[in-house]
């Protein structure tokens, strides 16, 4: 079972599956990147169809969803079709620890940071991850509606949005992008701000001039609350652009 859900051409399960819409083979998405002429053409590894590539490449392609959920079904380490407790087997599962790879009720999860070999440990709150009817992963967004999709969800909800539904792993990394965007600027006009501030406020401390000096005090202490705040809107941008 799992030989069919691998690339024929990697022979991996890693990459995302896309489908060719002329002949419906489908492959990962790395691999008919690494394989597409300059010109967006393609020979089928199958059956040798001569296949147009969209503009953006491969990432443009229609996912194989069916291929993703049934690798949901079959590969998945840590019983979350189930949604049960690794440890405590006829619990609810609550938490996902990302570096076990298991899932953990309440309890034991609780349980498990307390543990000195696990205190660095992420645990993510899956409740609201788990589509409630189909018991699965929700791996769709649809931004017209807007709600989270399973796989099973998509085939009979929002089926004429195809053009606003997005796989969630895409919308994140897109986020993250755009954050880590408004990050660096923020970072260079903040560079600049301490670059102009600063001699101008050892102008103001060491200038004789009480009046002077009382007159542009005020001023420049707004000024310095001003860029703290740019510099701690930086470090949770930096927070927000580094977590899983």
């Amino acid at each position: 079972m799992e030989r069919l859900l691998e690339c024929s051409i990697c022979f991996t399960t890693e990459g995302v599956p896309k489908i060719f819409t002329n002949c419906l083979h489908w492959f990962c998405e790395t691999c008919i990147d690494n394989i597409a002429h300059d010109d967006h053409h393609i020979s089928c590894p199958s059956c040798r169809d001569d296949i147009q590539l969209p503009t953006g490449g491969a990432k443009d392609l229609k996912t194989n969803f069916h291929i993703l959920n049934l690798r949901d079904t079959v590969q998945s380490p840590m019983n979350v079709t189930t949604g049960m407790c690794s440890t405590e087997h006829d619990t609810a599962a609550s938490h996902r620890c990302y570096q076990c790879c298991a899932l953990y009720c309440q309890a034991c999860s609780a349980e498990h940071i307390k543990l000195k070999s696990f205190h660095k440990h992420v645990l993510k709150d899956i409740r609201m991850m788990i589509c409630p009817a189909h018991q699965r992963n929700y791996q769709l967004i649809c931004e017209q509606c807007p709600r989270l999709l399973c796989v099973l969800c998509h085939q009979t909800i929002c089926t004429d949005h195809h053009q606003y539904v997005f796989e969630i792993d895409e919308i994140k990394q897109d986020r993250k992008t755009h954050l880590s965007q408004i990050r660096d600027r923020l970072s260079t006009r903040l560079d600049s701000q301490e670059t102009t501030l600063a001699p101008f406020l050892a102008q103001v401390y060491t200038d004789k001039n009480r009046e002077k000096r009382q007159f542009l005090f005020p001023n420049c202490l707004k000024m310095k609350i001003f860029v703290s705040r740019w510099a701690n809107n930086s470090h949770i941008l930096t927070k927000k652009c580094s977590n899983p």
